[in-house]
């Protein structure tokens, strides 16, 4: 597996400015809103982070291409109901929740998606110059050329940007 430096990965993610840079595996347990005392956090025990590794290979014509997604647990939103049971909060949490910043609301939310990417090589312009022709050499896609690249610029991401304590889970029916 290629080592990639935490600006790298980053560099390597499309995840919309969404989150930070490293995900410790307590990232998001500091969920606490004055407006609502009540809910509480739950967390994966182990923390898991996935790779998924998708084509349209088969299902579109001329197809090529691989693309890789890091999914990673986030935290379960809780409260307690009168009956002493415990349930999962969704949907609106009121206006100190949408105020909080855009990444604040991102880590308090459900699972963590990263999209993954890698540069356009020359060769990619070379051997398919009608589909490179709008992007330059050095710019980022989501289009791998194998499921094996695919796999491990994912593989890479994730042992920049997670920390200890995640357990990584790949599924990639490519390569078996």
């Amino acid at each position: 597996m290629n080592l990639l430096t935490l600006q790298e990965a980053n560099d390597q993610s499309y995840d919309r400015g969404l989150y930070p840079d490293f995900f410790p595996v307590n990232i998001g347990d500091d969920f606490k809103l004055e407006s609502h005392p009540e809910l509480f956090v739950r967390i994966p025990n182990p923390r898991k982070v996935r790779i998924e590794i998708t084509s349209y290979r088969g299902f579109c014509m001329e197809a090529v291409h691989y693309y890789a997604k890091i999914i990673a647990d986030g935290i379960k939103r809780c409260c307690k109901n009168e009956d002493g049971r415990i349930s999962g909060v969704y949907g609106y949490l009121g206006e100190e929740f949408n105020s909080l910043p855009r990444d604040k609301r991102a880590i308090w939310g459900g699972n963590y998606e990263i999209e993954v990417a890698r540069p356009i090589t020359k060769e990619d312009k070379v051997k398919d110059p009608r589909r490179w022709e709008d992007y330059t050499v050095g710019e980022n896609t989501n289009a791998f050329n194998t499921a094996e690249e695919a796999e491990e610029t994912a593989k890479a991401i994730v042992a920049a940007r997670f920390g200890e304590g995640w357990k990584v889970e790949i599924d990639n029916p490519y390569t078996k």
